[in-house]
């Protein structure tokens, strides 16, 4: 089922919010979550004064809260939550343009995509079996002269969440819209 836009904003508040995005193994204890984060919470969030810096021209950003997790071979991931305030503005910009977004959970190519979940996420990284990507790759790689695989999973940290807006409404109107 395709996601609408309000399941988009409860998921993303209230379910998405804290690293859990895996389909089996949580990142953060149950202690944990955010299912008082609700649509209504994030719209009284978004009515506070945004704060600036007098350093940064017009800069309107919050910090998030970085820690590690051990994954299964040993290796330590970071895993960031954002700050509340610019994670509400975000989930609304998302639920008003969710229209112009509603794309994304289309793509046949994403192994990530938005979509309904059985315990209400929006997203969950799950990547699929190693046998079977092998087999995929195989397949769609018979007869071709080249195979570019690419990991992007560093990439995500470097995403500037203001450009989402860009993405949607525009550069111009999401630079005169700004609060």
């Amino acid at each position: 089922m395709k996601p609408n836009r309000d399941y988009v904003l409860k998921a993303l508040l209230q379910k998405n919010f804290l690293p859990n995005q895996r389909s089996r193994t949580p990142e953060l204890p149950p202690l944990f979550e955010s299912v008082t984060f609700t649509p209504e919470v994030a719209a009284d969030l978004a009515r506070q004064q945004m704060r600036t810096s007098k350093a940064l021209e017009g800069y309107h950003g919050y910090e998030s809260v970085d820690f590690f997790s051990t994954k299964f071979d040993g290796i330590s991931r970071r895993l960031s939550i954002p700050h509340p305030l610019s994670q509400a503005h975000l989930c609304l910009c998302i639920h008003e343009n969710w229209n112009q977004l509603r794309y994304t959970s289309l793509n046949s190519n994403s192994k990530i995509r938005p979509k309904h979940h059985s315990d209400g996420r929006l997203v969950v990284m799950n990547y699929g079996h190693w046998k079977l990507k092998q087999r995929a790759l195989a397949s769609m790689s018979m007869g071709k002269h080249f195979v570019v695989s690419a990991d992007i999973a560093q990439c995500f940290p470097s995403i500037y969440t203001h450009s989402i807006a860009w993405a949607a409404v525009g550069l111009k109107e999401a630079k005169s819209d700004r609060q």
